[in-house]
């Protein structure tokens, strides 16, 4: 899914470029579905997960798989929450900056 973000204008009506920390978190530019393949490690301050996700495109014939892991921060509180669900739910939704 794509959110398209309205031009930024200045006082004379010119184009200003994006500062990536004004995205508003409702516009996430990046937006996934994706299912975990195997348990949450731990690699020094880093929780990992790797996942596939089957990406379908306008512009190639086929769908196909796509590997990655999600990272996230071991002191990043507000995934805590994740920790024990990744292998309770099949699809994750992630929308990244």
């Amino acid at each position: 899914m794509a959110c398209t973000l309205d031009l930024k204008k200045g006082s004379n009506n010119e184009i200003l470029q994006w500062d990536p920390k004004e995205i508003p978190s409702t516009k996430p530019f990046v937006h996934i579905v994706t299912s975990p393949t195997d348990k949450l490690t731990t690699q020094d301050d880093t929780k990992f997960i790797k996942t596939k996700s089957l990406i379908y495109s306008a512009f190639h014939q086929n769908a196909r798989y796509v590997n990655f892991e999600v990272g996230y921060s071991k002191t990043a509180k507000w995934f805590d929450h994740l920790d024990d669900k990744w292998n309770d739910y099949s699809n994750f939704f992630v929308g990244v900056f």
